[in-house]
């Protein structure tokens, strides 16, 4: 997506391989590439990475944010971020009572990802598009055809099993 004229990438991982983030962020900044007048003009690409993971002996890091510089700080361009979030921990600074040390993103991130409904009210209290989010997705989990559809799915799911197995794959 384009946001105030830059490319933004948003992707959740549950494992510590991110070179398929990078892969996907690349792609994107490429996408974007013009030539005016043959001079090569280059949009700002984020990619914002939610890892549901921590990174062993940095537990404690919410979110870091990384650029292509070299070893003593030059930029070898500012036109591709990639901004990591990650969850366990935002999820300890929140339960152990450190909540104003979290960012207005951090929040946000954290009541998306809630299981807890009434938790994510809490988190989401005073950022009325978050509190719009989770009222939205109440209603949708709260619609007739809503579990229906998850079992029809789920149903789908089983049934790919039981015939991969009758096949023995």
């Amino acid at each position: 997506a384009i946001i105030d004229g830059v490319a933004v990438g948003i992707e959740v991982n549950c494992t510590e391989k991110t070179e398929r983030n990078i892969d996907y962020a690349t792609r994107l900044y490429h996408r974007y590439v013009t030539i005016d007048n043959k001079r090569y003009e280059f949009t700002k690409t984020i990619q914002i990475s939610l890892n549901n993971y921590s990174f062993k002996g940095r537990e404690d890091i919410t979110e870091e944010v990384f650029t292509l510089r070299n070893d003593k700080g030059d930029w070898l361009t500012d036109k591709l971020q990639f901004m990591y979030f990650y969850i366990p921990a935002i999820r300890n600074v929140w339960y152990n009572g450190d909540r104003n040390k979290l960012t207005e993103a951090e929040k946000c991130i954290l009541a998306y990802v809630e299981k807890d409904i009434s938790e994510a009210r809490k988190i989401a209290r005073g950022d009325r598009i978050v509190e719009d989010y989770i009222e939205e997705s109440q209603a949708v989990i709260e619609e007739d055809d809503f579990q229906e559809a998850y079992d029809h799915d789920k149903l789908n799911y089983e049934y790919g099993l039981l015939v991969g197995e009758e096949r023995g794959e």
